[in-house]
Order: C-alpha cells, then sequence, then structure tokens
C-alpha cells in the first residue's frame, strides 16, 4: 500500500493517521484508505477500542464549501466502519474543520494540496475516546513571497523645443513599481531621459507627462543610451502648471499619501489594458492641460534615459 494515501505512526496506546488525497471536492473513501481501515481500525474496534475523526480540506474553493466537504470526509470513513462491522461503536466525532488547518499552517488562499484533502484518525485502545487533537500534521507551510510586479507609473515635468523638422527634448520624473512587498514598501527610480527629435512641430512647452513602463524587473533597466523611440506625440496647451506638478521641487514629492499612490497603480494597470501597450516598454502620455505654451508635434525621439536615483518608501 502507498504511503501516497496514508500517513500513520504510533504514539504509545494510540494510532496517528492521517488518509490524504482525497479527490478534489470529493469525499469519496480510497481503496487505500479502506485497505488500511480494514487492516488498523476494525481490529481495534472489535477489541474494544474506540476512534476519533476529524475532516480536512484543501483552501482551493469557497471556505464554507470546504468546511461541509471536510465533515463529509470524516462521516464518509465512520460509515464505511459502521457498515464493515455492522454495528456502531464509540466514537468522538468533531465538526470538520474545513480549510482552518491549512491557512494556520502558512497555506495560501487557492492553494490546492493532496494533504489537506484528508481525515485524521486516532485509533485508541479505550472504550470512550478523548477528545481528538489534530496532532503528526504536516510542517509548517513558509509561504511564498510576492513576486514584485513589473508595472512602473509615475509622473513628471517635460521640456521640449521643435523648429519644423528637428526638435529637442528631455524629461524627468519619479516612477513606481505598481505593488507592494510584504512588509508595505514600494520601489522607486528617479529618471532623466534626453534626445533629439525627428518630426513635424513647432513651437515650445513646459509639460506635465504620465510615465508608464512594464515588463521592467528592477530599476536598472530603465537605463538606455542612444536608442530610437517609436512613433510618439508631443502635446502641450497653454495652462498654469497643475497641483500634479506644483507639488515637484524638482521630482519625488507628488506621491506622498497611499491613496494617491493606489490611484496611480490602478491608472496603470488600466492604461496596460489599451492594445497600443502591448509591446514591453516605457511611454510618456501628455497631461493635457498641464503646462506652458502652445505646442504640437509628432514623429520619432532618439536618446537615452538615465536613472539618478533609486530607493524604498513605505506606503501608509
Amino acid at each position: 500500500m502507498s504511503n501516497c494515501y496514508v500517513v500513520h505512526c504510533q504514539q504509545g496506546n494510540v494510532t496517528l493517521a492521517r488518509l490524504q488525497f482525497f479527490d478534489v471536492s470529493q469525499a469519496k473513501l480510497k481503496p487505500e484508505h479502506k485497505e488500511w481501515l480494514k487492516r488498523h481500525v476494525i481490529p481495534a474496534l472489535t477489541s474494544g477500542g474506540s476512534v476519533s475523526l476529524v475532516g480536512l480540506s484543501s483552501r482551493s474553493g469557497k471556505a464554507a464549501f470546504n468546511k461541509a466537504l471536510s465533515m463529509q470526509r470524516s462521516k464518509a470513513v465512520k460509515d464505511f466502519l459502521e457498515e464493515t462491522l455492522l454495528a456502531n461503536f464509540p466514537f468522538k466525532q468533531v465538526d470538520g474543520l474545513g480549510e482552518s488547518l491549512a491557512e494556520e499552517l502558512g497555506q495560501e488562499d487557492g492553494v490546492e494540496d493532496g494533504q489537506f484533502r484528508a481525515v485524521m484518525i486516532y485509533v485508541h485502545q479505550l472504550p470512550i475516546p478523548p477528545d481528538p487533537k489534530v496532532i503528526e500534521t504536516p510542517k509548517k507551510i513558509k509561504p511564498k513571497p510576492k513576486s514584485a510586479s513589473t508595472l512602473w507609473i509615475g509622473i513628471g515635468e517635460s521640456h521640449s523645443g521643435d523648429l519644423v523638422a528637428v526638435g529637442r527634448y528631455n524629461w524627468n520624473a519619479r516612477v513606481y513599481r505598481a505593488g507592494l512587498d510584504d512588509n508595505g514598501y514600494v520601489d522607486y527610480a528617479d529618471l532623466m531621459a534626453d534626445g533629439w527629435k525627428l518630426g513635424g512641430g513647432l513651437g515650445g512647452s513646459v509639460g506635465g507627462i504620465v510615465v508608464v513602463a512594464h515588463g521592467v524587473k528592477s530599476a536598472r533597466e530603465f537605463n538606455k543610451n542612444g536608442e530610437w523611440s517609436d512613433w510618439d506625440l508631443d502635446l502641450a496647451i497653454g495652462g498654469k502648471l497643475g497641483d500634479a506638478l506644483k507639488g515637484l521641487k524638482g521630482i519625488g514629492k507628488i506621491i506622498n499619501t497611499m491613496e494617491k499612490y493606489e490611484e496611480l497603480s490602478h491608472a496603470a494597470i488600466e492604461i496596460t489594458k489599451n492594445k497600443g501597450f502591448m509591446k514591453k516598454g516605457l511611454y510618456t502620455i501628455p497631461m493635457l492641460g498641464v503646462g506652458i505654451g502652445a505646442h504640437v508635434w509628432t514623429g520619432r525621439k532618439y536618446g537615452g534615459i538615465e536613472v539618478m536615483s533609486v530607493g524604498r518608501t513605505k506606503m501608509s
């Protein structure tokens, strides 16, 4: 018989076992379960012993369903023993624990783990069993760390000037990773871009931009030298610098509350749902009505991006 389906040991006059790897969402006993019960539990019961049963479940599915399922599993064991003996016997059956034991041992929600699709059995050499205790369970599972998001978003300031077909541009911004780590910290990077523009346009402006990047695992990947952009657009409409830029004092002062960070993270996710952002990379999006000057340009840019500084900050 394979130990895959039954794990058991002896502690004094008590036999402890875990019948595991029930089918997902099912309470039907495996043939290996029945064989073990016939070999180890039936003899104990016929000689005056007793048994305690505790049902378990994994953490996939709804908690309420798993609670009922764990009870059905322990009842399936009880029914099999009574049918085999053609008699009732002393037992101490508690409500199934559902997924609570898996959660207590650190299993992540939604994970399907066969060792928790189980019934814990305590076979006693006593006519009346004591209350069962959940022991000899799997070792505590170390929760998996969160994987770092590869999506970044921030707000910056763009300077741009054009004379018919040739122009210059630069921008600076602070971008934040769209996801906190397990301790509530978020990575950020201060970026500066500079280069030439080839295309059609006239005028100059200082404006606000939203910077979105995806597929970027670490801040050092932002460093780019001498690369052509895809077809791009600069747009500025005369007006005051909005609140988004007033607090910059250079860069980096605008994300000062969790609410603003969450809004930016949500915006980044929504932006990248657009088919135009399917390609991995960094994109700058003009902010209408945030800038000084009147300026429209379209074409391609040649330049680089430099990481000026990196850090982590606590969002609270």
